[in-house]
């Protein structure tokens, strides 16, 4: 039994192709042709961990794991004698949870009345959910932004309507899954329009750039 885990698993943004029909995000030609002459990476590297003997992979807080899932049990249809799941997805909002009510970096009292969760986009919502819940800060506040896609890499971030809420909070603002500088300043400078109390950022991977860790610094 030949168990990977790979925190970090490579091609996961890459889970679709031009063929690609059972995809949450393929809902009619016009998704589909952007991917006109590009494969589904991911499926293809689960392929090749399948012929170099692996029987199952193991990685940590994947964007989309309802979709990783079905290309690995599509790639692997048979399973493994072990009767292990070919992939396996861990759920990190417990530790993230855990440091907060232990990093000293948000006001917690009264049930964390003075802190504000904010999802970046709404496939981000259920994880942050989760944090805020494990935390134990029910009175928090949770306010999650709109993005709209304007091309295959670029992205427009706006308000959404109950972003007053945020007003005066200790904010905790969870970059999940890849993010570029310029929609990172845009979150940035969306938050601090709002006149909030402080700003911390985390990042669910240690592979950031370095441009966008000076932006964070600033």
């Amino acid at each position: 039994m030949l168990l990977l885990v790979e925190p970090d698993l490579y091609y996961s943004a890459q889970d679709r192709g031009p063929r690609t029909l059972d995809h949450p995000q393929v809902s009619d030609f016009a998704s589909r042709e952007k991917f006109v002459g590009q494969p589904c990476s991911a499926e293809m590297y689960a392929q090749l961990l399948k012929t170099s003997g692996v029987d199952s992979v193991m990685t940590v807080h994947n964007h989309k794991p309802d979709v990783m899932r079905n290309i690995y049990q599509k790639v692997f249809p048979t399973g493994n004698s072990h009767k292990i799941p070919v992939f396996l997805n861990l759920d990190i909002s417990p530790l993230i949870a855990n440091y907060i009510l232990r990093s000293g970096l948000v006001r917690l009292w009264n049930y964390g009345e003075h802190v504000g969760f904010v999802a970046p986009d709404e496939g981000a919502v259920d994880f942050v959910k989760r944090v805020r819940e494990f935390t134990g800060l029910h009175n928090s506040v949770l306010v999650t932004f709109k993005k709209t896609r304007i091309g295959q890499r670029d992205v427009k971030v706006d308000l959404s309507e109950d972003v007053e809420l945020l007003k005066g909070k200790d904010i905790l603002f969870s970059m999940i899954w890849y993010v570029q500088e310029e929609q990172l300043r845009q979150i940035s400078m969306l938050l601090q329009s709002q006149k909030v109390a402080d700003l911390q950022i985390s990042f669910s991977t240690a592979h950031i750039q370095q441009s966008l860790r000076k932006l964070v610094k600033t």
